[in-house]
């Protein structure tokens, strides 16, 4: 047991080469280093070469992108701008693939796309854990040297003590027993509810999996639960550490470790200078996944001077709670303002198999079963709709026409429109407004 621990730790804390982006990118990305400051960007040129000019100032990068941003309004109807921010474990050669492939799509559709990138990996985070971050505070190399092997055996300890709750809970979704452990209402009688009085505007999605495709995996589920049950443990532990990271990092964006409060992180910064841009003609639509959303929570609560139009909510890891705390009073003081949420079928959720396949369950359900600790029913993920549904009765009723729920369907028919993995979201197309839109499935995914 502590040689795999130790193994699949040496494997996280492996160092990567951050990927070059093709200099025509450069103008759509934003991207933030673990201490929340901007990152340093390697571009290429057109014959490929690794340019060697000096890294511009955080300054000339902000003023780069804006101004691409006033040279792409060359008329009142190409005043469109989609900021999107992404979720957990995503490492920054992914972000730049992303940026590169999906910028020239947004651009087709009309938009002015910017890309908020952060370092969410499961190696960096996990690395930053062991190695760096003591109770909120970053330590100096030789203590977190130090200390680092009781931080490992403790997380160790914990994925032990963790492992019979883990296992069990593991047991429940192979089982499809997860309903009867809780003493709560029924979700779809709430649904019915709403649906009935339209306190959101509601489009449930449907189980179009055949027989074949439930039977297949069902096989897969029987074949695989032993590694499920001996890997859930471990993971769980793994886990935990580097979501703590993850959402330590959503913080930095925005305001620096540090105990001067005018020290504002880079996204912070660069927001101050993008309100000051914008103006009433701007149509400004926000995007987030996953714990993308968390960022978003922070934005419309402390950047309420910008007028978004659309805010989109993907598969949201935000809680509840904290959705309900931004959007709600966001969405009063903007009365054009449209909300959308994003969720996957509530089957698709709980088949999902994650690190293919040692878990099972979506990121969502391991977030709210392991990884976070919601101390109510409304600090459980708002990304997942029986979660969502089941506190749609507490939408304001001035607001009941503006929050648009969206389930996807389940099975391989739909596969090609709509997204069936947590991951799946960031590959249709979610800049086009079908895809948001309830009843209206038309979409591209790959």
């Amino acid at each position: 047991m502590r040689n795999a621990i130790l193994a699949g730790v040496l494997a996280l804390v492996g160092c990567t080469s951050v990927r070059p982006i093709d200099a025509e990118f450069a103008q759509y990305l934003v991207p933030i280093r673990a201490d929340g400051s901007l990152a340093r960007l390697r571009t290429t040129t057109a014959a490929n070469a690794v340019a060697s000019a000096p890294e511009p100032s955080e300054q000339a990068r902000f003023a780069e992108i804006l101004g691409a941003l006033r040279a792409h309004a060359t008329t009142p109807e190409r005043k469109r701008l989609l900021l999107f921010i992404h979720g957990g474990l995503n490492a920054p050669d992914e972000t730049v693939l992303r940026t590169q492939e999906l910028a020239p799509k947004i651009l087709e559709a009309g938009y002015f796309p910017i890309f908020v990138t952060w370092n969410s990996s499961l190696q960096s985070t996990y690395r930053e854990h062991l190695l760096s971050v003591r109770q909120g505070r970053r330590w100096n190399a030789v203590p977190a040297a130090v200390t680092a092997p009781l931080v490992l055996g403790t997380d160790a300890m914990r994925a032990v003590a963790r492992a019979p709750f883990a296992i069990f809970r593991q047991l429940a979704y192979a089982t499809d027993g997860v309903g009867s452990l809780f003493v709560d209402e029924d979700w779809r009688d709430v649904e019915r509810r709403v649906e009935r009085g339209g306190l959101v505007v509601l489009d449930s999605g449907s189980d179009q999996r055949t027989w074949l495709e439930q039977q297949r995996a069902g096989f897969s589920r029987a074949l695989f639960f032993p590694t499920q049950l001996a890997s859930a443990g471990l993971l769980d532990a793994v886990g935990k550490s580097a979501w703590d990271m993850m959402l330590r990092r959503t913080e930095l964006m925005f305001h620096l470790d540090s105990t001067d409060p005018q020290r504002l992180g880079a996204l912070a910064r660069f927001l101050d200078e993008l309100a000051a841009v914008l103006d009433p003609e701007w149509e400004v639509v926000l995007i987030g996944h996953s714990m993308g959303t968390i960022v978003l929570n922070r934005i419309l609560t402390e950047y309420d001077r910008i007028d978004f139009d659309r805010v989109v909510y993907m598969a949201a890891a935000c809680s509840v709670d904290d959705y309900e705390d931004a959007v709600f009073p966001y969405l009063l003081s903007h009365p054009g303002t449209q909300m959308y949420h994003l969720t996957l079928h509530h089957k698709a959720e709980q088949r999902e198999t994650y690190i293919a396949p040692l878990l099972q369950g979506s990121l969502l359900v391991w977030i709210d079963d392991f990884l976070a600790n919601p101390l109510t029913f409304r600090g459980r993920t708002a990304g997942r709709y029986m979660n969502l549904i089941t506190a749609a009765e507490s939408t304001p009723a001035p607001l009941r026409s503006r929050v648009h729920v969206k389930e996807y369907d389940a099975g391989s028919a739909t596969a090609a429109s709509e997204p069936q993995t947590h991951g799946a979201f960031t590959q249709c197309s979610f800049w086009q407004p079908d895809f948001w839109q309830p009843d209206a499935h038309p979409a591209v995914c790959q």
